[in-house]
């Protein structure tokens, strides 16, 4: 009798124990199923894992005869465009120059460019960066260069160098001589020794000569000393275009160079 209250203790204590033993082994089939997912987590590699994640790489730019062409449709895209937002995808750094475009041809007034024919284009490198070049003829037999440049995706206008854009129509900054400063894309040339001002009214600047591509009225611009010698060794020799910050100096009665932003029209000025 003893025994089979042994007996019938121990069935009733595995009754009891099972349902324990059964979460036990449950657990331990979850976390090893866990630490598989982890582990193949872990060993897939980096190309499999981001694949749909990390974007695909931007395509290479075409060369040769192929960019001729792509840039080619582009500009004609430009001109034949109707209205301002089909120009305005067209161009460079859209987002920025959008209301610099707003600011040239809808608040001053400036016609958009036609053409009545352009040459056949050729490739070049600008700053590491493949440029397509044109010459375009205009309807009224105005010629102007042209400039499309691959942005990492497509041929894009260079809208600040086709334009020459300045925050001030040349004229209006010749009549009206503003101090506050300007930003423009000019010219910039030596001025000759004899052409330059006396010493009382220089008051340590050299003065250079600038200009704008599109008038033919040209002015003297004054440089710090600071800022000469940069200035000195780009136009050895040259008339450079040059986007440059001007302001008027009443006390030297003419323009100041207030700072060279870079050598070209193209910068994000």
């Amino acid at each position: 009798m003893k025994d089979d209250g042994n007996l019938e203790f121990e069935s009733e204590a595995s009754a009891r124990t099972r349902p324990h033993l059964v979460g036990m082994l449950l657990g331990l089939a979850a976390t090893l199923s866990l630490w598989a997912v982890v582990i193949g987590w872990l060993v897939i590699p980096d190309t499999e894992r981001s694949r749909g994640t990390n974007p695909a790489p931007p395509p290479p730019a075409p060369t040769g005869p192929q960019a001729v062409l792509e840039a080619g449709l582009v500009w004609d895209r430009y001109v034949e465009a109707t209205d301002f937002a089909g120009r305005a995808e067209l161009v460079l750094d859209t987002e920025r120059v959008r209301d610099l475009m707003e600011d040239f041809h809808r608040v001053r007034g400036h016609p958009w460019p036609s053409m009545s024919s352009r040459t056949d284009g050729r490739e070049i490198r600008r700053n590491g960066q493949t440029v397509v070049v044109f010459q375009v003829e205009g309807f009224d037999r105005q010629r102007y260069p042209v400039a499309l440049a691959w942005d990492g995706e497509r041929f894009a206008v260079d809208w600040e160098s086709l334009t020459a854009y300045g925050t001030m129509d040349w004229s209006r900054l010749l009549e009206t001589r503003p101090h506050e400063t300007q930003t423009l894309r000019i010219y910039l040339a030596r001025l000759p020794e004899e052409l330059q001002p006396p010493a009382s009214r220089a008051a340590g600047r050299t003065f250079f000569r600038m200009e704008h591509r599109d008038h033919p009225t040209t002015a003297v611009l004054a440089v710090r000393p600071e800022l000469a010698p940069e200035v000195f060794r780009l136009t050895e020799g040259l008339r450079v275009p040059c986007t440059a910050e001007v302001a008027w100096n009443s006390s030297i009665s003419a323009f100041e160079l207030k700072n060279l932003l870079c050598q070209g029209w193209n910068a994000p000025h």
